[in-house]
């Protein structure tokens, strides 16, 4: 049995050690919550020996992988207990909990053969700067009106050390390397999509007067987070599309999945000032849908004609997605204003255009185009208009 294997093991019966623990708490003690967090505790422990397989032999690589599992288990009990409330505690604990994934991130992105040792320290010091931002989110209602110039802080140094980061990969990248493959790309996306979730969700548990956590200004000075939230959020969604696979379909998928993401913009009073609960999703269904749009165009067989044949079936193609573009207008004045920009008639009359099209369409792409279009024109007739029968004055 290899080291690895017998880890596994030992994860395996301390997470069923863990169930069993939390069983018998519920039956015998349900009163004693102790227990319950003992048994959460064992479960917790097997999974991180599940996922880290730690060796037993005496090698550095053996106590690397038990410096990251006590890494772990240390991070978890910092950010489940008050043992840490105080920002300078923040920063210690981070410098010292962020080294191991900032290295484990350096040597699975950098190829065996070329990891230089720029990029490994600037990735540490990300992952220390990022464990930070963690901790301040999760230690907010301690730091309360600090919480917005930490943040602040910690995010634009974050942004210096990740361009510094680009920069370091330019400078020792081989000269076959595509500068959308370095890793420092990745460290960015990272950086964004911890920001941006972090302040959505701190939006999202607004208690008493703690948030927006900002502190007392006699200028009515509009506070900052909710838009360096949004910025985030648009620069991770822009990352995760520049990352799409290369295949066509896939790629279009790809980049439909990314706009997820933008539900994590925030109301501000600068870019989304009219954004509510309501319509939080509206950036994503309208940027799928752009999407969509812009990728059955650029794919049409009109560009790349062999025939006549091929050359009337892309203008045939063109046609009946630029008459898809109304219907998306009058989809967004509903979604994000509840006001109807156009005429229903105009989503009436395009709705059958989409059956042709599902014909005349030279990519999967435009197959899912029509298809959003049949149940969007669908759902607006159903749901948001009032569509009366004709009845005959005589």
């Amino acid at each position: 049995m290899t080291e690895s294997a017998a880890s596994g093991i030992a994860g395996l019966c301390t997470m069923v050690c863990g169930v069993l623990i939390i069983i018998a708490q519920s039956i015998h003690v349900p009163e004693d919550q102790r227990i319950r967090y003992t048994g959460v505790l064992g479960i917790f422990l097997g999974l991180v020996f599940i996922v880290f397989r730690p060796d037993m032999t005496p090698t550095l690589y053996s106590a690397f992988q038990w410096i990251e599992v006590f890494s772990v288990i240390s991070f978890v009990i910092v950010m489940v207990t008050d043992s840490v409330t105080q920002f300078l505690q923040i920063i210690l604990c981070s410098a010292v909990l962020g080294l191991c994934p900032g290295f484990r991130a350096a040597i699975m992105l950098y190829p065996e053969d070329n990891i230089p040792v720029s990029g490994v320290l600037l990735f540490m010091l990300s992952s220390c700067i990022i464990t930070c931002i963690i901790l301040c989110f999760i230690k907010a209602q301690h730091l309360k009106h600090t919480f917005e110039k930490r943040f602040i802080k910690m995010s634009t140094i974050l942004t210096v050390v990740s361009i510094v980061a680009v920069i370091s990969d330019i400078a020792t990248r081989e000269n076959h390397q595509m500068f959308l493959t370095l890793p420092s790309l990745k460290l960015i996306l990272c950086a964004n999509l911890v920001i941006s979730i972090c302040l959505k969700l701190l939006a999202l548990r607004q208690i008493g007067e703690l948030l927006p956590l900002t502190e007392a200004k006699d200028d009515k000075e509009v506070p900052y987070l909710p838009t360096i939230g949004s910025i985030a959020t648009f620069i991770s969604f822009v990352m995760i599309c520049l990352m799409a696979p290369t295949s066509s379909f896939y790629h279009d998928v790809w980049c439909c999945g990314a706009s997820l993401v933008l539900v994590c913009l925030q109301k501000d009073m600068r870019i989304f000032s009219s954004l509510r609960e309501d319509n939080q999703t509206t950036a994503t269904k309208i940027t799928s849908l752009a999407i969509l749009v812009t990728a059955t165009l650029y794919r049409s067989d009109i560009w790349n004609y062999n025939s006549s044949w091929m050359f009337a079936r892309g203008v045939t193609e063109l046609i009946l997605v630029l008459f898809s573009i109304p219907n998306c207008y009058i989809l967004w004045g509903l979604l994000y204003d509840n006001v109807l920009f156009l005429s229903e008639q105009v989503v009436i009359f395009t709705l059958p255009l989409n059956f042709p099209l599902i014909l005349y369409s030279s990519s999967y792409t435009g197959w899912a185009l029509a298809v959003a279009g049949i149940v969007s024109s669908i759902w607006m007739m159903f749901a948001k208009f009032a569509l009366q029968p004709y009845h005959d004055d005589d």
